[in-house]
């Protein structure tokens, strides 16, 4: 950044507030770009601009996350089709519960989808217990 006389503007790894602060300290950047982060993530943009402005940001919850999701899904379907909708959600679904438990299982039974009812079934296998996202495969 002291090299050079226009403003830097800093990309990757940006996955939470935390780390586009971390990435403005390290590198001394006039602004930071997430990428891959946003991915099951559109909260991301509204997180790192609470962070700048200092003000507070909470996680969306399950029910908001599902909601999302269909609503990618929907957008997907549209803009590619059915079939394509559906085969390009199959990478991003698992994105958007990341940090559930028996994820293994849910990226491996999404590759199998061929189906926006087999989506909704899916997620309905999704909840919470005790702040813990967890997917159970065993009903579907």
């Amino acid at each position: 950044v002291d090299s050079i006389s226009i403003p830097v503007i800093a990309n990757g790894g940006i996955f939470t507030g935390m780390d586009a602060e971390m990435m403005i300290k390290k590198t001394g950047a006039a602004a930071i770009m997430p990428g891959r982060g946003i991915i099951g993530n559109p909260w991301l943009i509204s997180e790192l601009t609470s962070k700048f402005s200092n003000k507070p940001f909470s996680s969306p919850n399950l029910k908001d996350k599902k909601k999302i999701c269909l609503e990618h899904l929907e957008q997907l379907r549209d803009f590619y089709g059915t079939t394509n909708g559906i085969i390009k959600m199959r990478k991003i679904l698992p994105e958007y519960f990341s940090n559930c438990y028996n994820l293994k299982n849910l990226k491996l039974k999404i590759q199998h989808v061929s189906s926006c009812s087999q989506i909704l079934t899916l997620l309905e296998n999704i909840y919470e217990v005790d702040d813990h996202i967890i997917y159970d495969n065993i009903s579907s």
